[in-house]
């Protein structure tokens, strides 16, 4: 191998393009190449983006690899347009010895950290993370499992992100050992590594090796937020159009080259953050849009969660019956673990993926399914039926937000309470899946005093977050309240999504006249939008099919709950006590 052919330089060269049906042509440089090749993003190929939702989009079977290719793509884009832009600021983000090179690396590591930013994704993406979840509070994982939660919580990131952590570091520590075996020069191992510890440092939140030798610790704080900040990030530009293209749904109409040629970078106090010109205005309130519109009609669509639930409940069937189920899974896969939840450990993932050729995604998946549907067909069978079949084992009777709001109206109509608009109700609702389980259970209290005890002996589980904490004490209470109303039980589930806007705006600025303003202060269309993705969506379900008659009750009786709760609420003040 000649000496130029092993310089950084050439190892951020072209070697080759992929076609894309969203960005048309994404250019792969030598190191970008070498990790697409990895098995451990060759395992993203079979993880579905969207889970299952091509259950009701028919196409939408695009997998987490050509996501990640899409965000590194706009990630690069992005910088590129910072480049341009704000060359002062950007030369303010490296030391002052640095040189084109070290920008060079910048730019290698932020499209890295985008296209590893999905690697640590279990099967069926969110879904399966739902269902660890769902066990670790319920007290059913293994010792192993529970220390990989401990650590996840106290890094403050998310399950995938924090699989997403070690894979990387598993990765690029392999990819730099080939590069070494190869013969590369200590110079070009060097800069790949300072390159690599950037990635590490952006994807597993380590702010304690992020000062470095190439760059500013404030440039690692626009690497984050290039990946995945607030509002304009390389992740949800990507999987909102991506998403649309794949569901055939209207609303991701985004001018991709438009939006992000117009970003730039200023100075406050101190501070480096992102702005946009007042020109491109539009194309962001097109952003806001399509994502807003997405998650309600597509993320969230009442299918897609009943479905999910069914898989949940699966999952932990097959969990509870492992040592049954394992028997007939052994012929397929020679060696399984102990505990069913052990599948998912990031060490039994990596060294399965790695060593074995055996790759822990939606086909593994799918196998455990049809094998534990055979060996427990009485208490899996509805499930898996849902999944297989798309035969719904939940009845949706709140299908969409305006059910429930024509609901609560039709209430506070005959109560007599029009001052109170439906929409207060839900925002007061969101607010309080804000709060901890105990400020939630005091509330509770306060609006249902009697029976508390039980309520709270069932539903103040210490693992419980606020969500569940809320929808286990709904569920008992509407369960009550049917059993009085309707004389029967009817077993139903409760499910708030999260909310939709992000928590502030904050981090985006329009400049006009070299002065920053609020993005929410600028457009109004940005700033109802946001609104309107406070309060959760809310669905409800029914485990057996009933009568109009009987789903009208129980909508009824759900709307008044509510109300009381925002009652409650305001009686008491705004914030639980």
């Amino acid at each position: 191998m000649r000496k130029e052919e092993t310089s950084f330089e050439n190892l951020l060269k072209t070697r080759t393009y992929i076609k894309d049906p969203v960005h048309k042509l994404i250019p792969i440089n030598f190191v970008e190449y070498k990790i697409l090749q990895h098995p451990l993003m060759l395992r993203l190929h079979d993880i579905k983006q969207l889970g299952f939702t091509y259950l009701v989009y028919p196409q939408a079977k695009h997998s987490r690899f050509e996501h990640s290719l899409g965000a590194m793509h706009v990630a690069g884009m992005i910088w590129t347009s910072f480049m341009n832009n704000s060359p002062g600021i950007i030369s303010e983000l490296f030391p002052t010895s640095s040189s084109r090179k070290d920008q060079s690396a910048f730019y290698l590591a932020t499209r890295i950290s985008a296209l590893l930013h999905d690697v640590g994704h279990l099967p069926y993406s969110h879904v399966t993370e739902s269902a660890l979840e769902t066990a670790y509070e319920n007290g059913e994982l293994p010792e192993e499992m529970n220390e990989i939660f401990e650590k996840a919580e106290k890094r403050k990131l998310k399950l995938h992100e924090y699989y997403g952590c070690i894979f990387s570091e598993k990765l690029l520590k392999d990819i730099l050992t080939g590069f070494k075996k190869e013969g590369f020069p200590k110079q070009t191992i060097k800069m790949l590594s300072e390159a690599f510890k950037s990635v590490k440092a952006v994807l597993c939140r380590d702010d304690d090796t992020i000062e470095g030798r190439l760059f500013k610790k404030e440039a690692h704080n626009i690497m984050k937020q290039i990946i995945s900040g607030e509002i304009i990030d390389a992740d949800k530009i990507d999987y909102l159009v991506r998403d649309a293209y794949n569901t055939g749904a209207t609303f991701g109409a985004i001018d991709i080259e438009r939006l992000i040629s117009g970003l730039m970078l200023y100075d406050e106090g101190g501070k480096v953050k992102i702005s946009i010109p007042t020109k491109i205005i539009s194309n962001l309130e097109d952003l806001f849009y399509a994502r807003y519109m997405m998650y309600k009609w597509v993320y969230l669509h009442h299918k897609v969660i009943s479905l999910e639930l069914s898989y949940i409940n699966a999952l932990q069937t097959i969990g509870r019956n492992w040592s049954k189920n394992k028997k007939k899974i052994l012929k397929v896969f020679g060696h399984l673990p102990n505990n069913f939840w052990e599948l998912f450990h990031p060490e039994y993932i990596y060294k399965s993926t790695t060593k074995f050729c055996l790759r822990i995604d939606d086909s593994f998946i799918d196998i455990i399914l049809r094998y534990s549907l055979s060996a427990n067909a009485n208490s899996i069978g509805e499930d898996v039926n849902a999944l297989l079949n798309r035969k719904a084992k939940f009845n949706s009777i709140i299908k969409r937000e305006e059910d429930l709001l024509v609901e609560l109206f039709e209430v506070l109509s005959s109560e007599n309470e029009k001052r109170i608009k439906p929409i207060d109700v839900l925002e007061k609702t969101g607010e309080l899946l804000q709060s901890s389980s105990v400020e939630i259970l005091d509330v509770v209290k306060k609006t249902w005093p009697e029976g508390f005890e039980k309520l709270n002996e069932e539903c103040g589980k210490v693992k419980n977050s606020s969500y569940d904490t809320l929808k286990c004490c709904l569920e008992k209470i509407l369960g009550e309240k049917i059993n009085k109303k309707l004389k029967k039980d009817i077993e139903l589930t409760l499910y708030f999504s999260q909310r939709i806007s992000p928590k502030s705006l904050g981090g985006l600025s329009l400049m006009s006249d070299g002065k920053a303003l609020p993005i929410e202060h600028v457009s109004s269309i940005i700033s109802q939008i946001n609104r309107a993705g406070q309060h959760p969506m809310i669905f409800l379900y029914s485990k057996e099919k009933i009568g109009k008659s009987e789903e009208s009750s129980i909508r009824r009786i759900l709307a008044e709950a509510l109300i009381e709760l925002y009652l409650s609420l305001r009686k008491n003040g705004s914030k639980p006590s």
